[in-house]
């Protein structure tokens, strides 16, 4: 990245407290989209729920959660195939009829 260098963003970080930065896009040729930026507060967090919650600690994650996830996951996949197989057949036998009045 040539226009903002790491100093920078830790400066401007450095000199206004409880603020995030945002940098990212540039151009093609290497200038930025938008500088760096502190004009957020540092209250921008990822929102908390349960998924989230789950995902951030720091532990290992036990046997029970994982067996309790893979569970849920066979579960849904359960409800799923018989949506998707008779969505499917449907949409077979729709066009088969399509197909015979069009002939």
């Amino acid at each position: 990245m040539v226009s903002a260098k790491a100093g920078e963003i830790a400066n401007k970080l450095a000199n206004n407290p409880g603020k995030i930065a945002i940098y990212g896009w540039h151009r093609l040729n290497g200038m930025p989209i938008q500088p760096v930026s502190t004009v957020h507060g540092g209250a921008l967090k990822t929102p908390r729920n349960r998924f989230t919650e789950l995902i951030s600690t720091e532990g290992d994650l036990s046997s029970w959660v994982l067996l309790s996830a893979g569970l849920i996951a066979a579960g849904h996949a359960g409800l799923l195939r018989p949506v998707v197989t008779a969505s499917h057949k449907a949409g077979v036998y729709l066009l088969g009829i399509a197909t015979l009045y069009a002939a």
